[in-house]
């Protein structure tokens, strides 16, 4: 089965990179899938599903750049494939109702024998892949369509998980952020003690350098404040109102807990915020 060593080659080799978009993603197995599979052409087509359009994203073949950017509505097998989000086979497009010669008229290509798949994002559908006569054969055969839907279903992983990955790292930057500019001290911890959390303002405060990646037993926060993130993050209870002075600088300290929480609200760790009060 070679093919099989071919997939195993490129997802061996997806594995150490990184792409700029999903377009670059679904462009990069495209190119790939196209050389293996001796394609005389191939397109990836993007997908508003909305509007039932595709649009030619990255194309392999005659005309290649004449044809990029131009969109049509959901048409031939390409659009069914994108209205009913299913693989397809087809290899004698004469003997098949759902090729359409509108696209070979625009394209210039002759199509004899051609394999469509969805690419998805997650349960979206991002766009359309499509590979068009096979080189020194007739048509496309069982062997080369499994190669193209599991590679397909690769980079749908793939694309998605970076998209994932992306959105956390967004989220993660946006708390940062929050957490960063609030006008008290914050302090984080995760379920293991860690901290995770500790804005300017608290280095401010405390009068001591950034704790995070420490561990709440090895850290220098006052005992008053290590007492309080424990209370609250083994035993879910919440401080609402309390004082400390801090030594050695005799600061009067306000603070309060709370628990931290995963979008599904579980609880994930513990904070505590706090201010000087001392001239109030």
């Amino acid at each position: 089965m070679p093919k099989i060593k071919d997939l195993e080659k490129i997802i061996d080799d997806c594995s150490s990179m990184s792409f700029e978009s999903e377009i670059s993603a679904w462009s990069y197995a495209l190119i790939k899938a196209s050389d293996i599979l001796k394609a005389q052409a191939a397109t990836y087509f993007s997908a508003d599903s909305q509007r039932k359009f595709l649009t030619f994203e990255t194309v392999i073949g005659p005309k290649s750049e004449e044809l990029k950017g131009i969109s049509f509505s959901y048409a031939g097998a390409a659009g069914w494939c994108a209205l009913n989000k299913k693989a397809v086979l087809i290899k004698n497009t004469k003997e098949n109702p759902l090729f359409t010669g509108k696209v070979d008229y625009a394209s210039g290509y002759s199509t004899k024998s051609i394999m469509v798949f969805p690419c998805f994002c997650g349960e979206t559908l991002s766009g359309i892949a499509e590979f068009i006569n096979p080189l020194g054969k007739e048509s496309f055969e069982e062997e080369d369509f499994s190669f193209a839907f599991s590679l397909i279903a690769y980079i749908s992983k793939l694309v998605y998980s970076s998209k994932l990955e992306l959105t956390l790292k967004e989220l993660s930057a946006r708390a940062d952020s929050a957490v960063n500019n609030l006008s008290g001290g914050f302090i984080g911890l995760d379920t293991e003690e860690n901290i995770i959390f500790f804005n300017p303002k608290a280095q401010e405060i405390l009068s001591i350098n950034s704790e995070i990646g420490k561990n709440l037993s090895s850290s220098r926060l006052p005992e008053e404040l290590k007492s309080a993130l424990i209370k609250t993050l083994k035993e879910k209870i919440q401080i609402k109102r309390a004082e400390f002075f801090l030594e050695p600088s005799k600061k009067r300290i306000g603070y309060s807990t709370i628990n931290l929480k995963t979008v599904d609200g579980e609880i994930n760790g513990a904070g505590v915020i706090f201010q000087d009060i001392t001239s109030l």
